[in-house]
């Protein structure tokens, strides 16, 4: 049998998101208010990354976006909640207003990235909210396709359910 290999999402090392933390996609008439969004805006990402969820929920009360698009991939903080294993952070960001229907700049969706981390749970709460797992990346990579590279086998049948 052949034997499948995890994907690997392309990721910038945490270091470099910290040295990079004020960048951003966000465009704004007024450059400082561009500025001061993209401070709040990159913290809201690191602190969702951290699993610091009480500085998180003061950055949203403080005007953090919480949709907000990290460079260079356009992870937002909800995949990063998804990514680094943030369930709490998850549903604080949803409760705020976040888009479950964002992507990042390469087409990729949250069921994508719930496949990918093999949470089952996750991948069918997605699916009942109306994502789509035949929706595809830039790449033509569908959740299937993550949840095969992931291996999980309970995420894998829950996809092919829906089809």
């Amino acid at each position: 049998m052949k034997e499948l290999k995890k994907e690997q999402v392309g990721r910038w090392p945490y270091n470099e998101i910290i040295a990079n933390r004020t960048r951003c996609s966000h465009e704004f008439a007024d450059c400082t208010l561009n500025q001061n969004r993209a401070r709040l805006g990159a913290k809201l990402c690191l602190a969702i990354v951290r699993g610091d969820n009480r500085e998180a929920e003061h950055l949203l009360n403080a005007g953090a976006p919480v949709n907000h698009q990290e460079q260079p991939d356009g992870w937002t903080p909800l995949i990063y909640s998804i990514y680094y294993n943030n369930p709490g952070g998850r549903q604080m960001l949803i409760s705020h207003g976040a888009d479950i229907f964002e992507t990042d700049f390469s087409g990729r969706t949250l069921l994508m990235f719930a496949a990918l981390s093999g949470d089952k749970e996750l991948t069918g709460e997605l699916l009942s909210l109306g994502l789509r797992g035949e929706t595809v990346d830039r790449q033509g990579r569908s959740a299937l396709d993550f949840a095969i590279s992931g291996q999980c086998t309970d995420c894998i049948e829950l996809l092919q359910q829906t089809k």
